[in-house]
């Protein structure tokens, strides 16, 4: 099925391919740049380059651009891990909170910055800040994964060519926590206040398990 040109603003199709096509505002002539054939990759190019034309524009209409030089400039502007998880969620059908929650923890311990930038060190502290906070070795382990997925799909849309430093990461005491039942931070008990008003609802309820409750303050 063919995609019609009108669907994808700024652009004329010719045969198979879109072409990105715009009057240049300085000179007055049209700027045409071939964007492929693929619709949903020609239409994300054409957004990004109107975004950036507009804003050249914004600030200086007699900028006399060259499409070739702004495209080039977008591809080399580096992507964030937010903007990586973004794109990363967008193509997978799969709950957006986990991925969320764990990348959300790494910007916290060590920023939200161009993807490859973040190396082992990076990846160990992450780790340490999970276990302060008192999460299971298996919360810690999904979490790491959900950040090592996002890494692993940017580094294989860049054809980065580099390990990635959150695979293979070892969390101490690995499994001891479950084999023992236990949370790593204690529960704190009930208060007083808390056992009365457990104590009122139950009797006041007709449910044997009522008879149940007052186990709770031994």
């Amino acid at each position: 099925m063919h995609t019609s040109c009108h669907t994808i603003r700024r652009t004329i199709r010719r045969r198979d391919s879109f072409y990105y096509n715009r009057r240049n505002k300085a000179s007055g002539r049209m700027m045409r740049l071939s964007l492929g054939s693929d619709p949903e990759a020609a239409g994300a190019v054409a957004d990004q380059l109107t975004a950036r034309l507009d804003e050249i524009w914004r600030h200086d209409p007699k900028a006399d651009v060259d499409l070739q030089a702004v495209i080039a400039a977008l591809n080399d502007d580096p992507k964030t891990l937010t903007d990586w998880q973004a794109e990363y969620l967008r193509l997978k059908s799969i709950d957006p909170d986990p991925t969320k929650t764990a990348v959300s923890a790494l910007c916290a311990v060590a920023g939200d910055n161009d993807i490859r930038s973040y190396d082992s060190r990076d990846a160990r502290r992450f780790v340490h800040a999970l276990q302060r906070r008192g999460l299971r070795s298996g919360t810690i382990r999904r979490r790491i994964a959900s950040v090592s997925a996002v890494v692993n799909f940017a580094y294989l849309e860049m054809d980065h060519d580099r390990q990635n430093p959150f695979s293979g990461l070892l969390i101490q005491a690995e499994g001891k926590d479950q084999a023992e039942g236990k949370d790593l931070t204690p529960r704190a008990p009930f208060t007083v206040e808390e056992l009365q008003d457990l104590y009122r609802a139950a009797l006041a309820g007709n449910s044997t398990l009522r008879l149940c409750v007052p186990i709770l303050g031994l």
